[in-house]
């Protein structure tokens, strides 16, 4: 089992959510200079691999980024007000976007974060946004990713990671 993860962030890509995984890697690599995330999810559900999952040399969450596995989704999932004051890249009054846990994105994010979880010996309640990483370093936010929808959702998403995990667990004991 790999050793040293003990966090998963989950992050937006802060872009349409019709990019695909390689768009998002050309940004990220043009913008960073490195990889950034493990994972990428598309909007219809296809998790992508990016950096790997225990790469070190990532540039992901400053402090996190040892320690932590990056899942990105794409699309931007605050509101167009924030969308509209924090990225003057975006299309002129782009809406947001919606994570819904039901659709192929939202399913596949789940999935993901189970099979990390369960291949890292991470407990669901060490997933959390981006943005949660400023507050455990007790340094002001910088950023609202993974977005406030996204974001208000990762208690649903704790809870869902949890009960897949139990699943797996008492269907190994039989």
């Amino acid at each position: 089992m790999p050793k040293g993860k003990d966090t998963i962030v989950v992050h937006h890509a802060a872009g349409p959510r019709s990019q695909d995984a390689d768009t998002i890697k050309k940004a990220v690599l043009s913008r960073l200079h490195q990889p950034a995330y493990a994972k990428i999810i598309e909007a219809d559900g296809q998790i992508k691999d990016f950096a790997g999952e225990t790469a070190t040399d990532v540039a992901h969450a400053k402090g996190f980024n040892t320690r932590g596995i990056g899942v990105c989704l794409a699309g931007f999932f605050d509101s167009a007000a924030v969308i509209a004051k924090t990225a003057p890249y975006m299309p002129e009054g782009y809406p947001g976007d919606v994570l819904d846990l039901e659709d192929p994105q939202g399913k596949a994010l789940v999935y993901c974060l189970v099979v990390l979880c369960e291949r890292h010996n991470i407990a669901p309640s060490r997933i959390i946004g981006h943005v949660d990483t400023f507050d455990l370093l007790g340094v002001k936010r910088e950023k609202s990713c993974p977005g406030a929808q996204v974001h208000a959702l990762l208690g649903k998403i704790r809870k869902r990671v949890t009960a897949e995990l139990a699943k797996r667990r008492a269907s190994a004991k039989k």
